[in-house]
């Protein structure tokens, strides 16, 4: 996973010739025989197969934005 700014353009990145690798800060790597977790990791664009943008999810759990009002039913 890439976390980005709002208002960014996290799938722009993968389309930067200019920068062969897209850095990832607190990384977990798993794959066949991996499993680790690491501060840095420099990702070589050319390896990344699939990409996929996510919704963001609100941080509020939803016991406390049904007692705020914020839920709309």
């Amino acid at each position: 996973y890439v976390y980005t700014t709002p208002g960014s353009d996290p799938l722009g990145r993968l389309n930067q010739p200019g920068h062969p690798f897209l850095a990832m800060n607190a990384a977990t790597v798993s794959g066949p025989g991996v499993d680790f977790a690491t501060q840095f990791v420099a990702v070589n664009r050319l390896h990344i197969l699939v990409a996929q943008e996510t919704m963001s999810i609100s941080a509020v759990p939803e016991e406390v934005a049904a007692t705020s009002g914020d839920v709309t039913p």
